[in-house]
């Protein structure tokens, strides 16, 4: 709402009596850019995972600003350069959005703190005999989420297929139905598991990796992260060089 009334308040106050209202959407942007990420310190920690992102989707987005200044180079006198402008905009969006969606999942794994709380070994839930419930305990929460983390680990490394596409909810890692036979496997029904062969650790770790992706997406939804990067590529000469520390004529917060 606060976008769209910056909008109306520019239309207010650039209005040309006889010209239609100008193309705005490159311009502004809603979205939480305090937990946005950045180009080259995302790279870098993908890198130091071990994790598959290619670097020419960034170096598309960098091309693409050349597409965000031929719109700001339009006039909009009249209806056709309007609908020029957001043609080439919807250009821009085919090509920034992947690497935005992708981004804002490796946002969310931080908001969620998935390999921080994930030790480096997964504890052998074999040897809890004995122990006292407060160890067995933390031993099943540490698999848990030693199991998350490598799930995670598993969409980047870009073993469950296409990271972006997993990340914009376009593609799935587990196979359809896995998760289902899973479910019935970890019933108390032998009856229910007997029609189905049993679900390998790679298997949970795929459905494990939609539960996370799913998560990552439903916090993505409700905090909408920006990177401005990603968002304004135009502002930017060169992404993989740029720190955080560049600047804007303005930014507004609400509240102020």
């Amino acid at each position: 709402m606060a976008v769209e009334l910056a909008k109306v308040a520019l239309w207010l106050h650039s209005f040309t009596v006889g010209a239609p209202l100008s193309f705005l959407d490159h311009h502004l942007r809603a979205g939480d850019s305090i937990l946005g990420a950045f180009v080259r310190p995302t790279v870098e920690a993908l890198k130091e995972r071990g994790a598959l992102f290619n670097l020419g989707q960034v170096t598309r987005v960098e091309q693409i600003a050349g597409v965000m200044a031929e719109i700001e180079a339009i006039t909009d006198n009249d209806i056709a350069e309007v609908k020029v402008s957001k043609a080439k905009f919807g250009a821009v969006e085919d090509v920034t959005e992947p690497v935005a969606h992708f981004f804002s999942l490796l946002t969310a794994e931080r908001v969620m703190g998935i390999f921080d709380a994930a030790p480096k070994r997964a504890p052998d839930l074999r040897k809890l005999a004995g122990k006292s419930e407060k160890q067995i305990a933390k031993a099943r929460k540490d698999n848990a989420a030693f199991e998350r983390a490598a799930a995670l680990q598993l969409v980047l490394e870009g073993a469950c297929g296409d990271p972006l596409l997993i990340a914009a909810g376009k593609q799935r890692v587990a196979a359809p139905g896995v998760a289902e036979q899973l479910a019935l496997l970890e019933s108390p029904s032998p009856e229910q598991t007997s029609f189905f062969p049993a679900i390998n650790i790679d298997d949970r770790r795929r459905v494990e990796a939609d539960r996370v992706v799913d998560a990552a997406r439903l916090l993505t939804k409700k905090h909408r992260f920006l990177h401005w990067e990603i968002g304004f590529p135009n502002v930017w000469s060169n992404l993989l060089s740029l720190q955080p520390e560049g600047g804007f004529d303005a930014v507004i917060g609400n509240p102020p």
